[in-house]
């Protein structure tokens, strides 16, 4: 068993697939706010939210998550997108519960995206990432 975790070990590729995971599900996400953004505005009205906040956060989780595929800007999107999962779950999702009740989803998958946010935010992008090619010293790139 040894023998396979020392093959498999690598926490740049590690980090890759967190990075391509988490800009699935914003990517995903942001691109249907944006394409549904009468649905999205009226939502974010619902909670008494300013319009604008709907631009804001469709534009977070879409650029963010393509950040996050290409290994730009890492740092700063995962928090940006880590302060967009706290305020889903304190505006919306808390009073559900952690798995949510019928008809109305918990924090549960919330929580785990903040989480992992603030863990590629800690870790930085990785090895495999474009971040390289616009850092001149290439040596502090783990």
């Amino acid at each position: 068993m040894k023998n396979f975790a020392s093959k498999i070990y690598n926490p740049n590729v590690g980090l890759l697939l967190i990075r391509v995971a988490l800009a699935i599900v914003f990517i995903y996400h942001g691109l249907g706010k944006f394409q549904n953004m009468a649905q999205t505005t009226g939502f974010f009205s619902m909670l008494n939210v300013p319009e604008v906040f709907a631009y804001v956060v469709a534009a977070a989780e879409f650029f963010g998550g393509i950040a996050l595929l290409l290994g730009l800007f890492v740092e700063v999107s995962a928090v940006l997108l880590a302060i967009v999962m706290f305020v889903a779950i304190s505006l919306v999702k808390f009073g559900n519960g952690f798995a949510g009740m019928p008809g109305k989803a918990g924090y549960e998958l919330d929580l785990v995206l903040f989480l992992v946010l603030l863990g590629v935010a800690c870790l930085g992008s990785g090895k495999y990432a474009l971040k390289k090619f616009w850092v001149k010293d290439v040596s502090s790139l783990n």
